[in-house]
């Protein structure tokens, strides 16, 4: 398969026409669809308590509590996942769902300029969906519960997840393993305190994409230091 790796990061939706350009250009692409990962600062990741609840009053809840939350005007586009339940108590737990939100205009021109190119925009999806989908093909036992993480830009993407089991929680860390390796492994400990306090439950293992061994080694060292 043909790569091509922009120069510098896109933030703004009007650079993006020409990194798409540019792509289909090098890549010498000639299909008709379009499919996007993204990281992106105003695609946010959020864990919602839920009341057992399913269907359309579910996600008439979850649309109230992001237009709670979200920072800009407007519109938010969204989508979201099942959670795992946190145990309150003895015999009662509480269900949870991660959504992922962001500005419907990003959407919205991000379909505009791939339609300038005669493609259709299938879907946009959170880089964290990948990062999922690579720990879920780590092999270990399918109970055990993995921290998956992978730097964007200068911020870091964690996932916490059984391996065959429902998501526990996806965040954006404001650090990474090239310029502050020592924060990065204690925003990594507070996740794992985090999950530790909330689900009741061990992270059991650590993984760093776009890590080599050594840098593994290190950051595997200062994690549990």
């Amino acid at each position: 398969h043909a790569f091509w790796r922009c120069p510098e990061r896109i933030e703004q939706i009007d650079h993006w026409g020409g990194a798409l350009k540019d792509a289909i250009r090098f890549t010498k692409y000639d299909g008709s669809t379009l499919e996007i990962v993204m990281a992106h600062p105003q695609l946010t990741h959020q864990l919602v308590e839920t009341p057992p609840i399913k269907g359309m009053m579910l996600q008439r809840f979850l649309k109230r509590q992001v237009d709670k939350v979200k920072t800009f005007p407007g519109n938010a586009a969204w989508a979201w996942q099942s959670g795992r339940s946190i145990v309150e108590q003895p015999h009662k737990e509480q269900c949870t769902a991660t959504v992922h939100f962001m500005p419907e205009e990003i959407v919205q021109g991000l379909t505009a300029v791939t339609e300038k190119h005669e493609l259709h925009l299938l879907k946009i999806v959170p880089l964290t969906e990948i990062l999922l989908q690579s720990l879920r093909k780590v092999d270990t036992h399918s109970k055990s519960i993995m921290l998956m993480a992978a730097s964007a830009g200068n911020d870091t993407m964690v996932v916490v997840s059984e391996k065959t089991g429902p998501l526990y929680v996806v965040r954006t860390l404001k650090s990474n393993w090239r310029d502050q390796p020592e924060q990065m492994a204690t925003d990594l400990n507070r996740t794992m305190l985090y999950i530790q306090q909330t689900f009741g439950v061990e992270v059991a293992g650590v993984w760093v994409m776009g890590v080599d061994t050594e840098k593994q080694e290190v950051l595997t060292s200062l994690i549990h230091s």
